[in-house]
């Protein structure tokens, strides 16, 4: 049994494979205090609680925040990843608060949100928002400037990696490269495919020339 993308918690199974998802919330979490290098304040606009791999992405951003400047004034996890939800509570965040120097988004439909709340406040493109997934609009709010960022993670090759590894497995041979992870009962074996930070500097590398997106559609004129 292969847990695909996800842990299963306390199943034992023969393998886990997923991306680096420590690794994306440290990518988010540094990309917000490189933006912002004397410090300031930020939400955290995260999926449910029942997702762990939004458990190891907020591990990672605390990595990243730690020791810096910045301070977290507001947090949210929504339901089952719905949008609006983040967009419902900026829109009561901003009744009692000022509007924060970065929002870290647990994936880019959560940081579209974001950017509409902050348009209506006319702050859109001067806070730092960030992203995963590299959804098309997302793409293209970076290359606006609405949107700092997103993490880009190659869906094919983790498909690839883990049939090859169903097939290796199904042969009775073990996975070499694996680390270990506890699934809350187990000590597992863990295999992680690394993502990749997207800017507006190497969207045209990382997305275009990788065939993700087409150029025409995020460098849009109207």
């Amino acid at each position: 049994m292969i847990a695909y993308d996800r842990l299963i918690k306390e199943a034992n199974v023969d393998l886990y494979i997923s991306f680096d998802n420590v690794m994306v919330g440290r990518m988010m979490g540094e990309a917000v205090c490189n933006s912002l290098p004397q410090g300031g304040n930020v939400v955290l606009l995260q999926g449910p609680t029942t997702d762990h791999n939004v458990e190891m992405m907020n591990e990672g951003i605390q990595d990243a925040f730690h020791g810096s400047r910045i301070t977290v004034v507001g947090s949210m996890n929504a339901k089952k990843w719905k949008p609006e939800d983040a967009f419902d509570f900026l829109e009561q965040f901003f009744k009692k608060n000022k509007v924060p120097n970065g929002i870290v988004c647990g994936n880019d439909n959560l940081a579209g949100q974001a950017v509409k709340a902050l348009s209506m406040k006319r702050k859109a493109g001067k806070v730092v928002v960030t992203g995963q997934d590299a959804e098309l609009e997302a793409c293209q709010r970076i290359m606006e400037g609405t949107q700092s960022m997103t993490v880009y993670k190659p869906i094919e090759k983790l498909a690839k990696k883990a049939a090859d590894c169903a097939v290796v497995l199904a042969k009775g041979q073990k996975i070499r490269e694996c680390k270990q992870i506890d699934d809350g009962k187990y000590l597992i074996p863990y295999l992680t495919i690394k993502p990749i930070a997207v800017t507006k500097e190497n969207m045209e590398e990382v997305i275009v020339q990788g065939g993700f997106h087409l150029q025409e559609e995020i460098y849009r004129t109207s």
